[in-house]
């Protein structure tokens, strides 16, 4: 847990879901919720889309988006090769090779999903706070 406090990623996703909670805040103002209504909703979205994009980046470590982003580079090669500058050895590559290359460097996932934890963790809270 502590590891994770100390990465890059963590502080960059719960900067941009501080961006989005603001961002929803402004947005609903005009609707006549309380404040403490505002920052639960704001957190809520922050939570969702923070972690929703973890759980994505999950995925994709595990393989689930392999075969998209091969076809997509073999379209792209096949077609228009003279604009996509690509080395001689990805051209000629297999998809084995592809999802070796792959699996050579994973994304680290944690701390996304953990900012987005602890921005539905805060949602949760000022939800508490605000039926009260």
């Amino acid at each position: 847990m502590i590891r994770l406090l100390k990465r890059r990623s963590f502080w960059i996703a719960l900067g941009v879901g501080a961006a989005i909670a603001l961002a929803v805040v402004l947005l609903n103002r005009s609707a006549g919720n309380g404040f403490l209504r505002l920052i639960c909703d704001g957190c809520f979205v922050a939570g969702i889309l923070v972690g929703g994009a973890g759980c994505l980046m999950l995925a994709a470590n595990e393989g689930m988006f392999d075969i998209f982003g091969y076809g997509i580079s073999f379209v792209l090669n096949l077609h228009w090769s003279g604009i996509f500058h690509m080395p001689e050895e990805r051209r000629r590559e297999s998809y084995t090779d592809y999802k070796a290359r792959k699996r050579s460097s994973p994304s680290a996932p944690g701390g996304v999903l953990l900012a987005g934890g602890v921005y539905l963790l805060l949602a949760a809270v000022f939800l508490v706070i605000y039926s009260v």
